[in-house]
């Protein structure tokens, strides 16, 4: 029996497909990290390739759960058995426990970019926050709303409304932390400064913001 194995770790941001229950040397079915635009847009055609690999799908990859690919969407409908891994598993309940009944006081950490994916689930979960820490790409959108210079950081089009929408209904629940340093390039290294300038090219946190966290 066949067995594919989904992950997607934050280690090696490399999705893995692996055969555990295959010799070594048959192992060469496995594939590596896609490489198909086909399974990025979950097309019917690419999933059925997929699922020839296998008998059972065992999905592992909780960080790109919210992603309809191929390969961990499309997958499930044509193979017999599709079932969550084990660390899928765990994350998922976690989230039980949060949406629940947390241990309080309870903060929260955002990052990343989608200004408008990551607003729908943070409108959800504030009623059980006391802390909410902004940080990645998503900080500086934030910030821009706020009349900050984010030199050359990525901002999201069209992101004001949805912002000035969170942050109104935030401040009457939670404590919102923006970071207040930042590593910004310069040549080949970083730099950590208190303010970013119009050409400054910031691409992460400061230490001062960092420690925030721990406190």
């Amino acid at each position: 029996m066949y067995f594919c194995f989904a992950s997607f770790g934050c280690r090696s941001q490399r999705r893995r497909w692996v055969c555990p229950a295959l010799p070594a040397r048959r192992r060469s079915r496995s594939i590596g990290k896609p490489k198909h635009l086909q399974g990025a847009a979950n097309d019917v055609a690419f999933a059925r390739q997929l699922v020839m690999l296998c008998e059972v799908f065992v999905n592992d990859a909780f960080d790109t759960a919210d992603k309809p690919l191929a390969s961990n969407t499309g997958i499930t409908r044509w193979v017999p058995i599709a079932v969550a891994g084990p660390w899928f598993h765990e994350r998922v309940q976690y989230l039980k426990q949060f949406l629940g009944n947390p241990t309080r006081p309870f903060m929260a950490i955002v990052g990343g970019g989608r200004v408008v994916h990551k607003l729908k689930l943070l409108h959800a979960i504030l009623p059980n926050l006391a802390r909410l820490f902004v940080g990645g790409s998503l900080a500086f959108s934030f910030l821009k709303v706020r009349g900050h210079e984010t030199g050359k950081a990525p901002i999201e089009a069209g992101f004001r409304t949805f912002i000035d929408e969170f942050v109104e209904r935030a401040r009457k629940r939670v404590q919102l932390v923006l970071p207040e340093d930042f590593l910004i390039r310069e040549g080949n290294t970083v730099r950590c400064v208190p303010a970013i300038h119009s050409d400054d090219e910031p691409v992460d946190i400061g230490v001062h913001s960092l420690a925030q966290l721990t406190n």
